[in-house]
């Protein structure tokens, strides 16, 4: 999986180049506006708007690749024109940038940019601060974005100017534009910032020019609990597609679903129907007595099995050979339920924490963080997660530092638990400190998920892949990959009892690409760098 690089880390990584003799500043800002150059012509050149380019420079090093972008266009035979508030400072590269510039153009004035230096096919590309910004973008940098924004396409060089490149939040009350940039172009390993929160709804595809800095990238500390990109790729190399010859069904695992009272089994159908279809041999609903009709009237290859108290869950979790559990959609959050939720995280058996099953816990959380253990998924969406973790929600509420990375991460601490933080930016944190990013903003077939009992199919899928043998890391991000393809696969109109139906066709799907180079499965952001 692609790393996440933080802007700290990436500082520390230039550094260490410059500091070795391995690189100067002068290279890096080179390598990077000329790479940048390049991913303009080649996006230009799939007839995406006339070669003509208006550049914005900040006062920094992000307004030194912009020079250089300008200077490589024009080279290219491009019409260039370049705004600037101030030259940079005199004694860096990105001032000699800055001359090199001027040798071939002028640099207007950015707060006289307006409408009219604007066209549809004409692009602006922002390079004002990309990661060098930690407070409010002001006029007239702000100004000139909302104005081109609103007339032509923008591509960002490494990130969009006001955005945080940690955690994603807009450094502004609103941000500067009014749609997603065409294309972001950063440089060596893209950034947290481009996935997330609003950078991961504003960025667009994003792009990555290698600059030479892997040797350094190798030198960080702790770089095996570096946030991942799970992509593609990831979920290409899974074999999820294969099961043993000579197995029998239990071989595949056994998942328990437990259900909830009269007229509320819908959900935990479909997560029952979600285990089964992602490939666990046996399924079986625990139902109430008197729930057996209706739940038995819209079921066939899953299993039913009364459960009612603890005596009987306890019983069908040994007769089932249970493997995993799933609980919470449509559960219920009476003192039986919750009682059944406490014996399933005495056992030990590898579970999903879902809906009602976290819900139940608002008034304490601690009466459950002080179950939950390294076999437990809890799945959480923002207003559940507010509930249980609400001083690290106050942070990610409130702190533009404070990314749903940090909320994910410092909820799996507290908790022991696999921490899966849902939505369009899904996080999914993990125990020993692993923490992966699927993000969906590129895939608008994707938000057709936000529908009733698309978080019990994706509960499902999860336990599902647990009773198969993965871990709960690969268990999660695998089924909220598959979950996003089902999605893509369904499109618009698409409603839950929908998402398990198309698994069938995605494994087909994967099984055909697993040897491919093409990997594209999921068309999510994950896919659109190289």
């Amino acid at each position: 999986m692609q790393r996440l690089i933080s802007s700290k880390q990436m500082r520390s990584i230039e550094r260490r180049a410059i500091d070795s003799g391995r690189k100067s500043e002068f290279d890096l800002m080179e390598a990077a506006g000329a790479g940048v150059a390049q991913e303009v012509s080649i996006w230009q050149a799939r007839g995406k708007a006339t070669r003509e380019a208006s550049v914005f420079c900040g006062p920094g090093n992000n307004g030194g690749d912009g020079y250089v972008v300008a200077r490589k266009l024009s080279q290219m035979g491009w019409k260039v024109r370049v705004w600037a508030d101030n030259p940079p400072q005199s004694d860096g590269p990105a001032h000699a940038m800055w001359k090199s510039w001027r040798k071939l153009g002028d640099v207007h004035s950015l707060s006289e940019f307006s409408a009219r230096d604007c066209a549809p096919d004409r692009v602006v590309i922002d390079a004002l601060f990309g990661l060098g910004i930690s407070r409010h973008l002001e006029d007239p940098f702000r100004q000139a974005l909302v104005t081109a924004s609103r007339n032509s396409p923008i591509v960002a060089v490494d990130l969009l100017s006001g955005i945080h490149s940690d955690t994603g939040k807009s450094l502004t009350w609103e941000h500067c534009l009014t749609r997603p940039a065409e294309l972001t172009v950063t440089f060596e390993y893209p950034k947290p910032g481009h996935f997330l929160d609003e950078g991961g709804e504003l960025s667009g595809p994003v792009k990555v020019v290698p600059l030479g800095l892997g040797q350094e990238v190798d030198e960080l500390e702790l770089i095996d609990k570096m946030p991942c990109l799970a992509e593609s790729d990831f979920l290409r190399h899974s074999k999820l597609h294969e099961k043993f010859s000579h197995c029998h069904k239990y071989d595949n695992g056994s998942v328990l679903v437990l259900a909830g009272g009269r007229g509320k089994g819908g959900a935990a159908r479909l997560a029952a129907r979600a285990a089964l279809r992602i490939g666990a041999g046996v399924v079986t609903l625990g139902v109430l007595p008197e729930t057996m009709g209706e739940n038995a009237a819209q079921l066939n290859a899953i299993m039913l099995s009364v459960v009612r108290n603890l005596s009987t869950l306890d019983r069908t979790l040994r007769e089932k050979q249970v493997s995993a559990v799933c609980v919470g959609p449509g559960f219920g959050t009476g003192k039986n339920q919750k009682e059944l939720v406490k014996l399933v995280l005495r056992i030990g058996v590898p579970v999903v924490l879902d809906a009602d099953a976290l819900t139940m816990f608002r008034a304490d959380p601690e009466e459950l963080f002080d179950r939950t253990h390294e076999r437990v998924v809890i799945t959480p969406h923002l207003g559940e997660y507010r509930s249980l973790f609400y001083e690290h929600y106050r942070y990610l509420d409130m702190d533009p530092n404070y990314s749903k990375i940090d909320a994910a991460r410092e909820a799996s601490e507290q908790s022991r638990a696999t921490v899966l933080l849902k939505g369009a930016d899904t996080v999914i944190a993990t125990p020993n400190g692993t923490v992966d990013v699927v993000s969906h903003f590129t895939s608008p077939e994707t938000f057709w998920l936000a529908t009733a009992g698309s978080g019990d199919v994706l509960a499902g899928f999860i336990a599902g892949l647990m009773a198969r043998g993965y871990d709960l890391r690969k268990s999660a991000c695998y089924a909220v990959l598959l979950h996003a393809a089902a999605a893509k696969a369904l499109g618009p109109g698409l409603i839950s009892e929908d998402l398990p139906e198309a698994v069938p066709a995605l494994l087909r799907n994967l099984q055909s690409r697993v040897n491919s180079a093409h990997d594209d499965i999921l068309g999510t952001n994950s896919a659109t760098y190289s």
